[in-house]
């Protein structure tokens, strides 16, 4: 398959894992900056045993930090080693960036919020052309889907109380 001229395939896989890994909403994604991300040096992500990112600004001016998995660390530290760079300006502190030229880019190059229905819709397309059991299809994939996925993950542990879950 040949990637169109603004794809930017380790973005995506990393919003993924992020979402999977945090359980963050999709505002809360978009208005993630690289300084939030410790450690943000794609070599220390890759060796770190732990990472986070800090100051989240959620809902009702809340403010939180989340753990990475291993497999969102290793996407965070692709995408920043790979592709960040293709898309950063001298003033922009965004963590996902939209590709510049991109007609519809933010000065600041960030990520609006219906740009992840769309990066999550296309791959979720993409799964379901792979599956040839309908069961088995995902689409349409919403950035929700994998705040519950997150959710559902998280309850399994036996350490996580109803309030947590309530929190979500």
């Amino acid at each position: 398959m040949e990637l169109k001229t603004h794809a930017r395939p380790r973005r995506d896989r990393t919003i993924v894992y992020v979402l999977l890994s945090t359980g963050l909403r999709r505002e809360e994604l978009v208005n993630l900056n690289l300084d939030q991300v410790e450690p943000s040096d794609p070599m220390q992500l890759r060796a770190a045993r732990s990472a986070k990112i800090v100051r989240i600004r959620g809902k009702g001016k809340t403010e939180g930090t989340e753990y990475l998995s291993a497999d969102a660390r290793a996407a965070l530290a692709d995408y920043l080693e790979y592709e960040r760079h293709l898309d950063h300006a001298e003033e922009t502190i965004s963590l996902f960036l939209s590709a510049i030229g991109t007609p519809a880019r933010k000065i600041d190059g960030r990520l609006y919020p219906r740009s992840i229905n769309r990066i999550l819709e296309q791959i979720g397309k993409w799964h379901d052309a792979e599956q040839k059991d309908p069961e088995r299809q995902i689409s349409p994939l919403r950035p929700h889907d994998l705040r519950h996925t997150f959710a559902n993950e998280l309850a399994k542990h036996p350490d996580v109380t109803e309030q947590d879950l309530e929190r979500l």
